[in-house]
């Protein structure tokens, strides 16, 4: 895992206005698929952010392994 992998996607909860503690990994993911479940503008915003989070990480570690560069976490949320 990246190292601001849960404080990235906490700022993504935060910009949903929800404020939490992070757990570990797999808790996070379960708290995700508990609970987004429903059909709320919320839930979408939400769902939309989680995915935009989830590729935004794939893309950075791809570009840690493939291309030896490394963005900073502020860089990364200001793209989500």
């Amino acid at each position: 895992m990246l190292e601001g992998d849960l404080r990235g996607c906490l700022v993504g909860l935060l910009l949903c206005n929800i404020s939490r503690v992070a757990l570990p990994w797999k808790q996070e993911f379960q708290w995700a698929v508990q609970g987004l479940k429903d059909k709320s503008l919320l839930t979408v915003i939400l769902k939309l952010t989680w995915n935009a989070f989830i590729y935004f990480m794939w893309k950075e570690k791809n570009a840690r392994v493939f291309c030896n560069v490394a963005s900073h976490i502020s860089d990364i949320v200001l793209r989500i």
